[in-house]
């Protein structure tokens, strides 16, 4: 999530077609790397019998809000363009990092070399 709250800071700022294509590929690679390095942590935390309910949940959470946020910022980058639009998505990203400690603090890893 927080890579792509860089990315829209990043891209919003951008000014040539060309810095945007650049930010947009290093990101998009970064993103890549942590979604398959988090997908592989939670199946190997997570107890077989659970393994498949636990993935469920995480793509329906990753999926989820897109129908609830996509026509709100076409509507935003319609109405005000796609700088306005990529700002508010860097702002949604900001909130969540900000009260994601609220709800969910941190805690012991659980996956240690003891399991």
């Amino acid at each position: 999530m927080h890579l792509g709250i860089i990315d829209r800071v990043l891209r919003k700022h951008a000014t040539t077609l060309g810095l945007d294509r650049g930010y947009s590929a290093a990101l998009n690679a970064a993103t890549l790397t942590l979604t398959n390095g988090t997908n592989s942590i939670m199946q190997l935390s997570t107890e077989p019998a659970m393994r498949g309910r636990v993935m469920a949940l995480r793509v329906g959470i990753a999926l989820g809000g897109t129908p609830i946020g996509a026509p709100i910022i076409g509507w935003v980058a319609n109405h005000f363009g796609p700088r306005w639009a990529l700002g508010i998505g860097a702002g949604a990203g900001f909130t969540a990092a900000l009260v994601q400690p609220t709800f969910w603090p941190a805690e012991k890893s659980h996956c240690s070399p003891s399991n």
